[in-house]
Order: C-alpha cells, then structure tokens, then sequence
C-alpha cells in the first residue's frame, strides 16, 4: 500500500476527486439555539465554513 493510500484510506486526506455536493453531505452543523433560525440555516450553521448573519 503506497503513502497517499494509507492516508485516504482513515478518512485523513480527501480522495483525488470529490463533488462538491459529496463533500456538503459530511459537513456537521451546529444549532443556533432557535429552531426558527437552524429551519432557515437547514440544519444550523455548517462547520469548515464562514457564516455571516446581518
């Protein structure tokens, strides 16, 4: 098993190619706190991302 495969392989690198809707799909959200705001978020807030609410 080469380097690069024994690192995609855990989870630890992304494979060579991944859409972008695969890579939304394991992204985690946190809630806001009001069911409203996560309802109009679509889950809450998206981790690896940057969110600004005015």
């Amino acid at each position: 098993m080469d380097a690069k495969q024994a690192l995609i392989d855990p989870g630890l690198l992304a494979k060579d190619f991944s859409s972008a809707a695969e890579r939304r799909k394991a992204l985690l959200k946190c809630t806001t706190g009001s069911s409203n705001l996560d309802s109009f978020l679509k889950g809450g807030i998206e981790t690896q991302a940057m969110t600004e609410i005015a």
